[in-house]
């Protein structure tokens, strides 16, 4: 007979244990060890619980021996002290009691009709003062009931000027020659040492006026 050759299980050739033996118990061992670290985890929860619970009863204990001190303290109440009635000269409220006593007593329909008879007036409140109308107001409420003219037309009025200035600069100065500068509709330079103002043709008498008084000489046509 031919001999069988002896076939063993593949393993550690050193102690003879197989390979899917060692890995099997690794596994095992790695799983033990996490479940110690969960149970430990969880005793130290329980035991933090306990504690926060001793904690928890100690409160409750303390709530109910302050409420049940509070709940035994009388408070204090106030007495009046009651003096029997003197006569009227022994008191020195004398005074003050037929006062309160005078003014206890029911009015009669004749005091309450004279009560505050003699109590002054109430001073009335002055008028308010009118503004006096202004010299522009009347000139408008002038303007308001004179005819209208047949030429509603504009025209530039031109005057001599040294020098360009701001405009602001000579509204100033018509203002100061009581021109209105409402009806100056436009001023402008067209030309060196000219000025122009540009007004309806309703108000150039009264502009030109103006100007004559103040000793200025227009320019005429330009």
């Amino acid at each position: 007979m031919t001999p069988h050759p002896n076939h063993s299980l593949p393993g550690n050739s050193q102690s003879g244990i197989p390979d899917w033996f060692i890995v099997y118990q690794k596994q095992q061992q790695d799983q033990t060890r996490f479940l110690n670290q969960r149970l430990n985890a969880l005793e130290e929860v329980m035991a933090e619980n306990k504690r926060l619970r001793t904690y928890l009863d100690l409160a409750h204990q303390r709530i109910a021996e302050l409420e049940a001190q509070v709940s035994t303290e009388a408070i204090p109440t106030l007495v009046l002290d009651a003096k029997a009635t003197q006569g009227t000269e022994a008191s020195k409220y004398a005074t003050q009691n037929a006062s309160l006593t005078s003014t206890s007593k029911p009015l009669s329909f004749a005091a309450v009709a004279t009560k505050g008879k003699d109590a002054p007036a109430p001073k009335s409140k002055a008028p308010a003062r009118r503004r006096k109308t202004t010299a522009r107001q009347m000139e408008a409420i002038h303007r308001r009931f004179v005819p209208v003219a047949a030429h509603h037309d504009y025209e530039y009025v031109y005057l001599p000027s040294r020098y360009r200035e701001p405009i602001s600069s000579l509204r100033s100065k018509l203002h100061k020659l009581k021109i209105n500068n409402a009806r100056v509709l436009d001023v402008h330079y067209p030309d060196r040492q000219v000025v122009a103002l540009l007004v309806h043709t309703e108000y150039t008498a009264d502009l030109l006026a103006t100007f004559a008084k103040a000793k200025v000489v227009f320019l005429g046509t330009f």
